[in-house]
């Protein structure tokens, strides 16, 4: 796990310890997206964010980089703003991961890079699991959750209705949320983040069961 002290803007599960320099960032940005790393050039809602950095850790870890726009402009970002995005994204990961911040200078612009490592055990964003497909963040499939968990708990026998069951709840949540922005109606807001919740609470204990956590 990376180390983790107090900072002014981070919480007990974010980092600001350094872990990047501004060349090796450059050289990430030169490469463009990757299974690995992911660009911003605004500020995207918490839960997006938490669904990359869950995707991440369920794959083989990455770093988001806010305040550049494909294929490689540098229009630099408020690193206040992102890292209380940020700081909101983590909390939304289950378990909790350290997610290291870090402020970098790019052609005289801030840029905020937020990193997580790989997860040994399948990771949540907002109930729901996702994964990595090239340089796209997607809903996990039946068939990804069975071989994680078949890799990180070998003893345990991971059904397929089981699996194939949290992958439809995941797809489910998907589509509450995509309702959720479309709707202008309060009351049917709080009705849909209401089902969500208690959607994703079934499949994260589900996932903890299996994994005795």
């Amino acid at each position: 796990m990376w180390d983790i002290w107090p900072h002014p803007h981070t919480n007990q599960h974010c980092s600001a310890k350094k872990f990047m320099s501004p060349d090796e960032l450059n050289t990430l940005v030169a490469q463009g997206e990757t299974p690995s790393f992911e660009l911003k050039a605004g500020v995207p809602r918490p839960d997006i964010v938490a669904r990359v950095l869950g995707s991440f850790a369920n794959t083989e870890g990455g770093t988001i980089a806010f305040g550049i726009q494909e294929p490689r402009r540098i229009v630099g970002a408020d690193a206040n703003r992102v890292r209380k995005v940020i700081e909101s994204a983590s909390q939304m990961l289950t378990p909790k991961q350290d997610v290291q911040i870090e402020d970098i200078e790019l052609d005289g612009k801030s840029v905020v890079v937020a990193h997580v490592q790989r997860s040994s055990s399948l990771v949540a964003a907002g109930g729901a699991y996702y994964t990595r497909r090239g340089d796209a963040t997607q809903a996990i499939s039946a068939q990804e959750i069975r071989a994680h968990l078949a890799e990180v708990a070998p003893e345990v026998d991971p059904a397929k209705e089981l699996a194939e069951a949290v992958a439809k709840q995941t797809a489910t949540i998907e589509k509450l949320t995509e309702d959720f922005a479309k709707t202008n109606s309060i009351k049917r807001k709080i009705g849909i983040g209401a089902i969500g919740a208690i959607i994703g609470a079934v499949s994260k204990a589900v996932i903890e069961g299996l994994l005795g956590g």
